[in-house]
């Protein structure tokens, strides 16, 4: 299939990435992606059931391992729902596969705008209380053992504001994509698990941000993304010209 987008740093696809098979086998060195959540978003109106939604999971992490390099590197940024602990099923999906868990880092929102007390100070009762969600879990597995070659050097100064596994980033950004990744989280992501020219994968793409923070920290990406106007948003993010990230 011919890309939606290309040029030196960035292929976008406008398909659905439960079929990447433009993509060799085993050229991928890290894949950093948020799926939908199923949590009602205008996005995943094509998803009819929670069973339905796990299904097409399943199968794009089956794409993923396939396209994935021995000791590559999987994040997966994924949140529960008022009803399932997505995350968990997410896990058992990837061990099933024959991932292994690496890490897991939690991402809170400082800014993040969520009704759930509001329906606790409507009804103050006992049982009735949800605390708001202001967070996500950023799941790290491996293909097997993963890489732990010396070949990108980071600075300590800037490695040590990541030193615990709760990251404390914005949700906000100017994408117009109803959910983006905010930069400040994908570049330390890209930074701690992969190296300068490594090829990056992003089957759920939305508005680019993996792709172009790929780009501004010396990285290939390839991204996939079903509808086309958030293929639109990526490339036309791709098409800017960057100076590249020195971290």
């Amino acid at each position: 299939m011919k890309p939606y987008y290309e040029d030196k740093w960035a292929t976008i696809y406008c398909k659905d990435s439960r079929d990447m098979s433009e993509i060799k086998d085993g050229i991928i060195d890290l894949t950093i992606t948020s799926p939908p959540y199923f949590v009602g978003k205008d996005y995943e109106a094509y998803l009819r059931t929670f069973r339905e939604f796990l299904a097409m999971l399943d199968k794009c992490w089956q794409e993923v391992t396939r396209k994935t390099i021995l000791g590559g590197l999987l994040v997966i940024d994924i949140a529960h729902n008022a009803h399932v602990d997505t995350p968990s099923f997410v896990s058992m999906q990837l061990a099933n596969i024959g991932w292994r868990f690496r890490d897991k880092i939690i991402w809170e929102k400082p800014d993040a705008a969520s009704p759930r007390f509001g329906l606790f100070v409507q009804n103050p009762f006992s049982t009735w209380y949800y605390p708001n969600q202001t967070y996500e879990h950023l799941l790290i597995y491996s293909n097997g053992q993963a890489n732990r070659a010396k070949i990108n050097s980071i600075s300590l100064e800037y490695a040590k504001k990541f030193r615990g596994d709760i990251w404390k980033i914005n949700a906000q950004t100017n994408s117009e994509h109803e959910a983006p990744f905010p930069e400040d989280l994908i570049v330390p992501l890209i930074t701690f698990y992969s190296n300068p020219k490594d090829l990056i994968l992003d089957p759920f793409l939305g508005s680019g941000t993996t792709a172009w923070c790929a780009k501004k920290l010396g990285r290939k990406c390839i991204g996939y993304e079903i509808k086309e106007e958030y293929c639109e948003m990526a490339a036309n993010r791709c098409r800017q010209t960057v100076m590249e990230l020195g971290i």
